[in-house]
């Protein structure tokens, strides 16, 4: 697809957004994790306000 489709979708979704507010989005597919399966990177469960 071309990038102008989501820098398109991206500018309208900010136009939306009350002043002052924030949106947190993810991407990318989630990945399953047990306690046998080795990730050499994780992200930190923990947040920081």
């Amino acid at each position: 697809m071309d990038k102008s489709y989501f820098i398109g979708n991206r500018k309208r979704f900010a136009a939306d957004m009350k002043p002052g507010s924030i949106a947190i989005m993810f991407s990318g597919q989630e990945i399953r994790k047990t306690h046998d399966e080795y990730y050499p990177f994780l992200p930190s469960e923990i947040l920081y306000i």
